[in-house]
């Protein structure tokens, strides 16, 4: 959909007509069959237009293994679709006319311009190798709506450009308040009204859009993240805002082209260090080259120090997570472990109890429980005071963890019942487990008042084995606790195994 102003300016008669060779071109691209005796013929009549085909062909650009010497040759070594574009391209830039308001830097917009057709063939030569002399022909037009803004509404470009020097605003916000359009929309929509590919056209026009920019992968899209990029090198080293678009080229790099930040100071000192010889191939009056290296090498050193000041964040941040996860790790230690005796708690226990359960159903081996009480407990609290007891629990914790090892999960289920979960285990694996847990237990002490305080274990336990019927977990600790009153009903201080 064209632009009110667009339409205003065909009305008024103030739009140049595209050039009559670029019109043929475009007629000429719409038959079936191009014949390059016919391009080299309508080339041929223009022959400022020839000559800066082949001294484009024979430049670093396009990087030809011997030199070109006639249209012909061009089109053979290049391509039919190459010599379209590069014609169309210089074509169209031929309609400048010089009469822009003072305020309108032709030799700032010839460098940007020439940033960008470098810049673009350079970043698809790198990504997208096919879309190279689309590229180019996107570069050296990216910006044509600019020209031509500027030479024919030249009052109202003007304010434009007085208010972006007045108030640092961005050139496009400028421009869509006093025009309603923006120079890169308006010079696609333009370009595409006459008869320029599509896509190209499209590139121009969206390559504003930046936050949809990501969201296609069609030729327009790809073409208009390279203009993104390429926008802000031109940007950058016509001397516009550069700290700003030094992050910009950072963030536009990174999300749209994957580009780090070596990456993106190589690509724009290659663009600086190329501006001379392309401004000559294009035959464009560009800044001074002194100026332009000074530019890039503060930039240089922009991208540096973004890249540090990135890293340091980076760093920061990566240490903020260190320590958000220590404190996760304490907080989910602290709830899931008994504060007295240092084992895990009864929540802990569950869970793992359950998982243990779905591995076995998906066939890992036998899974063993043990249910562990300490005989006649109460009796420590009352003869001897629960400060006594509390101790008591704890060297019995103690006695399990040396002498189940590392593999078992050690809880206290409550009270003076602790549990242990043992993995990969038979009935015969268990219950040598339960007894070196029976004989540690008996083997420690507290000593009370001069006291030595002892006390035995009751234990009953469970084996799950490989290859069964998978009961729930009711069931399982159901089974374990009738093994554990089997044994006290029979005297306390020994260990049964039972199997579901």
């Amino acid at each position: 959909m064209q632009s009110d102003l667009l339409e205003r300016l065909k009305s008024a008669d103030q739009l140049p007509t595209a050039p009559g060779v670029a019109l043929r071109i475009v007629e000429l691209n719409r038959q079936d069959d191009v014949d390059i005796d016919e391009l080299s013929k309508l080339l041929g009549q223009d022959p400022v237009l020839a000559a800066r085909v082949i001294r484009t062909a024979n430049s670093g650009m396009f990087g030809m293994p011997r030199e070109v010497t006639s249209l012909r040759q061009a089109i053979l070594v290049l391509g039919l679709r190459t010599v379209n574009l590069l014609a169309l391209s210089f074509s169209v830039i031929s309609v400048s006319s010089g009469r822009a308001g003072r305020l309108f830097s032709y030799p700032r917009f010839w460098t940007h311009t020439a940033c960008m057709t470098k810049g673009m063939r350079l970043i698809a030569q790198r990504l997208k190798p096919a879309l190279a002399d689309e590229a180019f022909l996107a570069g050296l037009l990216a910006r044509f709506g600019q020209l031509v803004l500027a030479e024919c509404a030249a009052e109202d470009y003007n304010h434009v450009l007085e208010q972006v020097e007045a108030t640092g605003v961005p050139l496009s916000e400028a421009e869509f308040e006093r025009l309603g359009t923006t120079h890169m929309r308006f010079g696609g929509e333009l370009l595409d009204s006459w008869g320029l590919p599509r896509d190209v056209c499209l590139a121009i026009s969206q390559s504003e859009e930046l936050e949809e920019l990501s969201e296609e992968n069609t030729v327009a899209r790809q073409l208009a993240r390279f203009s993104a990029f390429a926008t802000r090198c031109g940007e950058i080293l016509t001397g516009e805002a550069v700290e700003h678009r030094v992050t910009e080229l950072l963030q536009i790099g990174e999300h749209l082209l994957q580009f780090d930040r070596e990456t993106c100071n190589g690509v724009l000192t290659e663009i600086q260090e190329a501006l001379p010889a392309v401004a000559e191939t294009l035959g464009l009056d560009i800044q001074d080259d002194a100026h332009v290296l000074v530019i890039r090498q503060r930039a240089t050193e922009l991208l540096l120090r973004e890249s540090l000041a990135l890293q340091h964040q980076v760093e920061t941040v990566s240490h903020e997570m260190g320590q958000l996860e220590k404190q996760k790790r304490a907080l989910e230690e602290r709830a899931t472990k008994d504060a007295l005796t240092g084992l895990r708690n009864r929540g802990y226990f569950d869970d793992s109890l359950a998982s243990a359960l779905q591995n076995l159903r998906e066939g890992e081996g036998g899974l063993g429980l043990l249910l562990i009480d300490i005989d006649h407990f109460k009796s420590v609290n009352d003869q001897y005071g629960h400060a006594a007891g509390d101790e008591m629990l704890k060297q019995t914790a103690r006695a399990i963890e040396a002498a189940c090892g590392s593999d078992a999960v050690c809880c206290r289920y409550g009270g003076e019942e602790f549990t242990v979960i043992v993995r990969q285990t038979n009935r015969d694996a268990l219950e040598a487990c339960g007894q070196r847990i029976r004989e540690s237990i008996a083997a420690r002490k507290i000593e009370v008042s001069e006291s030595e305080v002892r006390r035995t274990a009751s234990i009953g336990g469970c084996v799950v084995s490989a290859g069964t019927s998978v009961p729930s977990q009711a069931a399982v600790i159901e089974a374990a606790d009738r093994a554990l009153y089997s044994v006290k009903n029979g005297g306390r201080d020994a260990c049964a195994i039972c199997e579901l």
